[in-house]
């Protein structure tokens, strides 16, 4: 059986709201980083160093791809649905502009 096509991400979004939810907060987040332009990083807010979550990308993680707990829609529980939010949330976050060396470490 051929594989069906890729979802958009507005279909992802359409079909799991909790990614249509980190939509809006990467959207926010963006919108914060302008009060700082000259010192934002991504990273922290990304990766979520300080949250137990693990960020947006670790919430992302376990409601796309095959980390999925619930196994419908199939099409969300994809590697190719779960890259495709990735990279279209990454999109959604400004470039770091921090200084050179001032990059947050991990905690």
């Amino acid at each position: 059986m051929p594989e069906s096509p890729a979802l958009t991400f507005d279909e992802i979004c359409e079909k799991e709201p909790l990614v249509a939810s980190l939509k809006r907060d990467c959207i926010a987040e963006s919108d914060r980083a302008r009060l700082s332009p000259n010192s934002y990083c991504s990273d922290p807010f990304w990766h979520g160093y300080s949250d137990e979550g693990g960020g947006i990308r670790g919430r992302l993680e376990r409601i796309l791809g095959p980390a999925r707990a619930d196994p419908e829609p199939p099409e969300l529980c994809s590697d190719s649905a779960y890259k495709i939010a990735h990279d279209s949330l990454y999109a959604l976050l400004p470039a770091c502009t921090h200084s050179p060396g001032a990059h947050p470490p991990p905690v």
